[in-house]
Formats: structure tokens, C-alpha cells, sequence
């Protein structure tokens, strides 16, 4: 069993775990006055809301194995290790579809699922960027996401209606982002390798990385404006880079897991 299972629940970040706690007795009121107010009527538009997943997840896939290339042992043989490796470790009893998508000079991943199937979206400048190590941890982030529960359908359902308070959800979504980066650095173990992925979201530039400084790169964030900076946070789904790499540090000072480096496959690009 790997430490990042093992210590997942160590891993989860504490800001996920109180607006977690908060979402959930809320949203659960508001669903418990929902259906006693409609005497039950508001089953139906649950129901109502499986059928539209179903059908837009149908609508996913028929767009995926269309216009993307699916990740497997046939195609992307590296990446495809990555995921397997990283999706046992995390104690997934399955590892989701994975494709590599045209991005068109986007860079960025994602964890999703609608109803049943899990998928991870890798873009194609994001796996041009980034070396193995780096990429493991991009990949081994998003896979975070489903193993902490935080794509799954009940407890979405759950929380949801307590995000009308302003800003829970922001927030709690920005929790969540702090989880996802530490259960992907501990399993990584390579603190140089994971905080350098989320230096090369921030600048996307293969041409120049080896001229990106971590610690003035860190110092940035004590150049943001506090008012305006507290401004768009608050109203942000991701933490700042500058603020996700300095919880990375915290993280390495705090906890051996950096010690032993896990032994990611071959990169396909360095």
C-alpha cells in the first residue's frame, strides 16, 4: 500500500475538511425542507438530473473517442504506465479513461465525471511541456481529485445546494485544489518535480523553464496586492500558483514523504 493511500486522510487538506463539514449539514436542510415542502416531488428532478448526466456524458464520449486519442497501452505507452501506477496506489479499483486532447495552445488537465465513468483530460501543449516527473504530477493530481471523492455524484449532489452562500463554493473548490496537489506531491516524492509542474502552468514555456527562478518565483506572491488580491480569490476556483507552491513547501517540510522518489516511467518528452 502506497504512503499518498495510506495518508490520505493526513493529505486532505484542513480548509477542504471544515467547508466540507459546513456544505454538507447545509445541503443536507436544504435537501431534507426540499422534499418535504414538494412531498417528495423533488426526487423527480434528481431523476431529472441523472437523465441529463447520462445523456451528456453519452454526448463526452462520442466527442472523446471521436476527436481526442485515448490513452493505453497501444497509444502513449508512457503515459498510459503513469496512470496505471499512480490509480493503484491511490487505491482506485479502477483506473479512469484517460485521453490527450488538441488544445490549441492551452495548457491544462482535468478530472471529470458525470454519472459513472471517470476520465482525465490531459491537453496536448500540457504533455508537450512537461517531463515525466512533471507530468506524473499533473496526472497524478487530477487522479487525486477522483480518489478523494471530489467528482463523485452523491456527495456533489450533497453540497451543492449550500453554495448559495457566497463564496462556500469558491472556496471550497480552492480546498480541494490544495487536496489534489498534496496527495499528488506525496506520491510523486520528488519535491523539485512537483513544484516546477505548477511553475510551468504558470509560464508555459519550454524555451525558457531553465530560466524561472522558485524562489523569486515564490516571492511574487508577496507582491500582490492584498485588497485586490483578496478580491479575486474569493471569487477563484484554483489558488494562485505562487500560493499552491508555497502549501507544497509546507507540505515537504512537514511530512518525509519526499524521501524515496517513486520510479515514474520514461517521460514522453523531456
Amino acid at each position: 500500500m502506497s504512503d499518498a493511500l495510506m495518508n490520505m486522510a493526513l493529505l486532505r487538506h484542513g480548509n477542504e475538511k471544515s467547508y466540507f463539514i459546513i456544505s454538507a449539514i447545509l445541503g443536507g436542510l436544504i435537501w431534507i425542507l426540499a422534499l418535504l415542502s414538494t412531498m417528495g416531488l423533488i426526487v423527480v428532478w434528481i431523476l431529472m438530473i441523472a437523465v441529463f448526466l447520462y445523456v451528456a456524458e453519452g454526448f463526452l464520449r462520442a466527442q472523446l473517442f471521436g476527436n481526442a486519442v485515448q490513452v493505453s497501452p497501444r497509444q502513449f505507452p508512457e503515459i498510459h504506465a503513469i496512470c496505471q501506477q499512480c490509480a493503484t496506489d491511490m487505491g482506485l479499483r479502477s483506473t479512469p479513461e484517460v485521453f490527450v486532447i488538441n488544445s490549441g495552445g492551452v495548457i491544462n488537465a482535468l478530472a471529470v465525471k458525470l454519472l459513472q465513468r471517470r476520465y482525465v483530460l490531459l491537453y496536448s501543449n500540457l504533455v508537450d511541456l512537461m517531463s515525466a516527473k512533471e507530468l506524473g504530477m499533473v496526472i497524478a493530481h487530477e487522479l487525486a481529485h477522483h480518489a478523494a471523492g471530489h467528482t463523485a455524484f452523491w456527495r456533489n449532489l450533497l453540497i451543492k445546494p449550500a453554495f448559495f452562500i457566497p463564496f462556500l463554493g469558491a472556496a471550497y473548490s480552492r480546498a480541494c485544489e490544495l487536496t489534489a496537489d498534496r496527495v499528488a506531491a506525496a506520491w510523486l516524492r520528488d519535491p523539485a518535480a512537483s513544484k516546477s509542474a505548477l511553475i510551468l502552468l504558470a509560464s508555459g514555456s519550454l524555451r525558457f523553464r531553465k530560466q524561472v527562478d522558485l524562489q523569486a518565483f515564490r516571492e511574487q506572491e508577496r507582491l500582490v496586492p492584498p485588497l485586490f488580491g483578496f478580491i479575486s480569490t474569493i471569487f477563484a476556483t484554483h489558488p494562485r500558483l505562487t500560493v499552491r507552491v508555497e502549501e507544497l513547501d509546507i507540505l515537504f517540510c512537514n511530512d518525509p514523504v519526499t524521501v524515496r522518489p517513486v520510479d515514474v516511467a520514461a517521460a514522453p518528452a523531456e
